[in-house]
């Protein structure tokens, strides 16, 4: 009896342990998935928003020639020092400015306190002279011939007619308030006289500064369009160009200002690179949505895979699913999968990053179904190359038109007769091995494009 409940408890103990095991392992996944889910969708949106900018800059045409991003770089960097150098001219004009600001708010700080000294001032000095004529009989002032704003000029004035006259104390001491009330005025109105000039100046200083920088400030305004209708060579564009070619600049400028230039970086990198970081991202992406669906069903799914579902599963299949569609990506590219013509494509055609990206996603999203893809065409691809077999020239017509060749010009340069190169270009007999390399090099055309191991069809007997 006792060791049947002491097998029922480590039976207990073991659930529970297997329990806390799998909410743990599950804690971690959500969080690595959390993790993916932000990683991921904004790295996907960068890639995609930064290639799409830079496939439809290749399509501005400008005076027949399209526009490149390296062009675009130069006229965004022409624009940004040109508007450098206003807003710190700008910033210069600025504190000039403030400078001058002072300067007029001091001169109205002295001006009100020199009009607080001088117009009392005034008062007591025609007072003075007043009391003056009045006491004395025998004196009278001689009137200013107009009116001043001095201190110093009204006192000098009564002081000087009053030179040797005898005055009673109480004139004295009145006169000797006047001289140092006038002092302390004759002090202000000096700083306010100082001040004026230096507003006078600081001012014209600011409108000849303000003046030399109204062109360049007139065609930075302007944005773009005049920075664009002052550079050669665009200064002879159409105005619909030159319009193009500023919403371009503008848009790509603006790149400069989004998380710390990141999308710039991205936009300006060579295209072939560009592409292949976002078809990484978006098999990352696909396999995120594959691993998430699992997650949630990971007991229905569990008795179709090999491995154990656990956390270093879904640690590991993001990057598998990276692998997978780059995979996919350069078999597409090379024409092994015929996901498009093969005959349209070529080592400058710009494919739509929508395409792109869903060739990555389908294959991050069905990694193990790719890797079965690409099995099948390495097995095809390996089964039918023979480079020791004559090969039939479907291609050489048409290529030596393409580079304006003909076959008296390769028969002369390579020593085969010309009626056996004829025979070549006209399928009525195979190309030998080395031939077809020679002639894929003097064509400088790949040798898939020349030659098939498949013979010309044979007339019917009603053609014949």
């Amino acid at each position: 009896m006792s060791e049947t409940v002491a097998e029922g408890g480590v039976a207990r103990k073991a659930r529970r342990e297997k329990r806390v095991g799998k909410t743990a392992s599950n804690l971690v996944i959500g969080i690595w998935l959390v993790l993916l889910y932000v990683a991921t969708i904004s790295i996907s949106i960068l890639m995609l928003s930064s290639y799409q900018i830079q496939s439809r800059i290749q399509y501005v045409n400008i005076s027949d020639t399209r526009l490149s991003i390296w062009r675009l770089i130069e006229l965004s960097n022409v624009y940004s020092v040109e508007k450098n150098i206003l807003e710190n001219r700008l910033r210069v004009l600025q504190q000039m400015q403030d400078r001058l600001d002072g300067i007029v708010a001091r001169r109205i700080q002295l001006d009100r306190e020199y009009t607080q000294i001088f117009d009392p001032y005034y008062q007591d000095i025609r007072a003075f002279k007043t009391s003056v004529e009045t006491s004395y009989e025998d004196f009278s002032f001689v009137p200013l011939e107009k009116h001043h704003l001095s201190v110093k000029i009204l006192y000098d004035d009564v002081a000087q007619q009053l030179d040797g006259y005898s005055l009673s104390d109480e004139h004295k001491n009145t006169l000797k308030d006047l001289e140092l009330r006038h002092k302390r005025g004759d002090d202000v109105f000096r700083n306010l006289g100082g001040t004026k000039r230096n507003e006078a100046e600081t001012r014209a200083e600011v409108d000849a500064y303000r003046f030399a920088l109204k062109a360049i400030s007139d065609q930075i305004r302007a944005g773009v369009y005049g920075t664009i209708s002052s550079t050669q060579p665009f200064d002879q564009l159409d105005e619909s160009e030159k319009s193009l070619l500023q919403d371009a600049v503008s848009e790509f400028s603006s790149l400069k200002n989004i998380l710390w230039k990141l999308p710039y970086n991205l936009a300006i990198m060579p295209a072939e690179v560009l592409v292949l970081f976002l078809v990484l991202a978006m098999g990352v992406l696909g396999s995120t949505i594959f691993i998430t669906q699992l997650y949630f069903r990971r007991e229905k799914y569990q008795c179709k895979y090999d491995e154990h579902l656990n956390a270093a599963f879904f640690f590991s299949r993001p990057w598998f699913g990276a692998i997978t569609a780059l995979s996919i990506y350069v078999l597409a590219k090379a024409g092994v999968l015929f996901l498009t013509d093969p005959s349209t494509q070529s080592g400058s055609a710009t494919l739509s990053p929508f395409f792109i990206s869903f060739i990555a996603i389908i294959s991050g999203l069905f990694s193990e179904q790719a890797i079965q893809s690409i099995k099948a065409a390495a097995d095809k691809w390996f089964k039918n190359q023979d480079p020791d077999a004559d090969r039939w020239g479907v291609g050489l017509s048409s290529a030596l038109g393409e580079k304006q060749r003909d076959a008296v010009q390769f028969a002369e340069a390579s020593g085969v007769p010309l009626p056996t190169v004829e025979s070549w270009i006209s399928e009525q007999k195979p190309v030998p091995p080395k031939m077809q390399d020679i002639l894929s090099v003097w064509l400088e055309t790949p040798g898939r494009r020349l030659f098939t191991d498949i013979p010309p069809a044979k007339p019917a007997k009603d053609d014949a």
